[in-house]
């Protein structure tokens, strides 16, 4: 389910502070989707572009991801808010429910009986439930999509110079 719907997830987002160029991405970031510094979106950058940012820039001209951290160049102390996709809460004892159990019970249903009728060899029951499961999951994709883009289409006339 988390390769499947992980594009679906939620948005967010949270301030993070930069120390020396480097900062603490979110621990429930699963994809970094744009970093901004006062009023404008800082680009990423690849590890060879960032050795040749001049030292002397006040402000940060763009970001790499390295070791797990976000990096600023150049080096300075600062604080940039980052938007990203979160993770899936794995259920355990401590969070015994998350997002995609409280609206998508189903998903949870079915894949646990398409797995134990797997696990007992009972090949004709557990295709049933795949079935069950795969519409479930495109279900939830559709819901998921229609949240993410919400509203009624409108016609854009394009820019013709």
């Amino acid at each position: 389910m988390r390769r499947e719907l992980s594009p679906f997830f939620g948005e967010t987002s949270a301030a993070i502070t930069v120390s020396g160029g480097v900062g603490p991405i979110p621990s429930d970031c699963s994809t970094l989707i744009r970093v901004v510094y006062s009023t404008h979106t800082l680009p990423q950058i690849s590890p060879a572009e960032a050795l040749d940012v001049p030292t002397t820039y006040s402000e940060p001209y763009g970001y790499t991801i390295e070791a797990g951290a976000l990096r600023v160049w150049p080096n300075l102390d600062c604080t940039v808010t980052a938007l990203y996709r979160q993770k899936l809460v794995s259920l355990s004892e401590a969070t015994p429910t998350n997002d995609l159990l409280t609206n998508h019970a189903d998903l949870y249903f079915y894949g646990s009986l398409l797995f134990a009728h797997g696990y007992v060899a009972n090949d004709n029951r557990a295709a049933v439930f795949k079935g069950l499961w795969d519409e479930a999951l495109a279900s939830a994709k559709v819901y998921m999509t229609r949240q993410s883009f919400a509203g009624p289409l409108v016609p854009r006339v394009a820019f013709v110079p």
